[in-house]
């Protein structure tokens, strides 16, 4: 999955840019592709503390975080990058779409009166355009302006990125930032539903504590 994902940025370059692979210290390398990527290696297999350390080290305005097992296509970072020029917009959440169907697994995350952070637009077309709630974004594949990333990753500790999400969404929306939805901005993914999207007591319990 993480070969996958890191090859699908590799083909579909974006100019000016950088890709950075996060890691514990353990990824040797195996294609040498040493010089067309950056390694930020963490103290910790922890994800929220690897993209801490890519954060930090990162040096654009702005930052695509891109889990295993999700693929970059064709301009996926346009119409984000045309988003950030909100002045107030802070995250922008890209569509996920199934990659042999092409249905939309997820565009975002919104609180619905029978869970807390649940993906949007599941199936559906995109709404999140005319919705009056701002779309969360997904960690695991969210855009950011970078010094907003940088002081969330330090405002809160944990090892689920799905918690991390909704912690980051709820602090960036009390400091005055807003997310946006960038409908043309797409990944793929080889499921129908998103795994950490995946329904739970614990869950539940968690982020209605953070909310």
């Amino acid at each position: 999955a993480f070969e996958s994902t890191l090859i699908s940025v590799l083909e579909n370059p974006v100019d000016g840019s950088e890709i950075l692979v996060c890691h514990d210290g353990s990824y040797q390398d195996p294609f040498e592709l040493g010089d067309e990527i950056r390694f930020a290696i963490a103290d910790s297999d922890n994800p929220l503390e690897l993209i801490s350390a890519g954060a930090s080290q990162a040096r654009g305005r702005f930052i695509h975080v891109l889990s295993d097992g999700l693929r970059a296509t064709s301009g996926w970072i346009d119409e984000a990058l045309e988003e950030f020029e909100a002045y107030d917009c802070g995250i922008v959440t890209p569509v996920i779409r199934h990659d042999t169907n092409g249905s939309i697994v997820s565009a975002g995350w919104t609180d619905n009166v029978d869970r807390l952070c649940k993906s949007a637009n599941h199936g559906q077309q995109i709404v999140g355009k005319t919705s009056r709630q701002q779309p969360g974004a997904y960690l695991q594949g969210s855009f950011w302006r970078r010094e907003l990333l940088r002081s969330l990753t330090d405002a809160f500790t944990t090892s689920d990125l799905t918690e991390a999400s909704y912690a980051f969404h709820q602090l960036a929306d009390q400091a005055g930032w807003k997310s946006s939805l960038a409908s043309e901005s797409e990944l793929l993914y080889s499921d129908e539903t998103l795994p950490w999207d995946e329904p739970s007591v614990s869950r539940g319990k968690r982020t209605q504590c953070i909310k």
